[in-house]
C-alpha cells in the first residue's frame, strides 16, 4: 500500500483528514513521539465524526461506539489512543517502526470511515536502463508515482539496494540522474526511458532481472 496515494485518494472526501494524515506520514520517520501525538489528535478527530457525544474522554468516546463498530476498529482505536497519550506524556519511547505501525492503523480507519479501498489504489510507474560503461554494470531502474527512484544491482559482486525518493513522477527527466553518487561519489552512469516490456526481458549481469517481481510487490499498475 502507498502511503501517499491512499491518502490522495482519501482527500478527494475529505482534504482535512488527508492533510492530518500528511502531517502524521512526514513525522513517522523524523520525529516518531511528535508523528504517534498527531496520530491520536487524528483518532479524535475520525471519532468525533462518528459519535455526537461532547465533554467526554477519547476513551469514552470510543467505548460509546462499541455497539455499533466492528470489535477490531475499536481495537485499533484504543491502540493508537493509548500510545499517543504516552507520546503526549513522554512515558515511554516512540521508535520509528511504531510510528510506521500507527500511521498504518490510522490510514486503515481512514479508509474505513471514508468507505475508500484502501488496497485497489494502484500507481504508475516509469522504467529506465542504465547501460554499462566503463568497469559499471548495466542497471535498472523503476520510478514510482510516489517518487521513489528504485534499482538493485552489484557493486563489487555484493547486491546493492538503492533508494531515493522525492522525485517529482510526471516532471522527471532521464537526463536528471546518473548512478554513481552512491558508491563513487560522483553520478556518471546515465539512464534512459524504456518501456516496461524491456524493462523485464533486459539481461542484466550475474543477477536475475527483478522488475516484475518489483511491480507485482509494490503493486503497481501497467497499463
Amino acid at each position: 500500500m502507498s502511503h501517499q496515494l491512499v491518502i490522495n485518494e482519501l482527500g478527494k472526501k475529505s482534504p482535512e483528514l488527508a492533510l492530518e494524515l500528511r502531517s502524521v506520514k512526514m513525522y513517522s520517520t523524523i520525529d516518531p513521539e511528535v508523528s504517534v501525538a498527531k496520530a491520536r489528535k487524528t483518532l479524535e478527530y475520525i471519532v468525533s465524526e462518528r459519535t455526537k457525544l461532547s465533554n467526554y474522554s477519547l476513551a469514552d468516546k470510543i467505548t460509546s461506539l462499541s455497539a455499533e463498530l466492528p470489535e477490531s476498529v475499536i481495537a485499533y482505536m484504543h491502540f493508537i489512543r493509548k500510545l499517543g497519550n504516552s507520546a503526549v506524556h513522554g512515558e515511554e519511547q516512540i521508535s520509528q517502526d511504531v510510528a510506521v505501525d500507527v500511521l498504518n492503523l490510522l490510514i486503515k480507519l481512514s479508509c474505513w470511515h471514508l468507505k475508500v479501498d484502501c488496497n485497489q489504489q494502484k500507481q504508475r510507474a516509469r522504467f529506465f536502463i542504465a547501460e554499462p560503461i566503463h568497469k559499471t554494470w548495466a542497471k535498472i531502474a523503476v520510478l514510482t508515482e510516489d517518487g521513489e527512484l528504485y534499482s538493485e544491482y552489484l557493486t563489487y559482486n555484493q547486491p546493492t539496494t538503492f533508494v531515493k525518493k522525492d522525485f517529482s513522477y510526471n516532471s522527471f527527466k532521464a537526463s536528471d540522474f546518473k548512478f554513481g553518487q552512491k558508491e563513487h561519489g560522483r553520478g556518471y552512469q546515465p539512464i534512459k526511458e524504456v518501456s516496461y516490456k524491456e524493462a523485464i526481458s533486459y539481461q542484466l549481469r550475474s543477477q536475475s532481472n527483478w522488475v516484475e517481481r518489483y511491480v507485482t510487490d509494490k503493486g503497481i499498475s501497467i497499463a
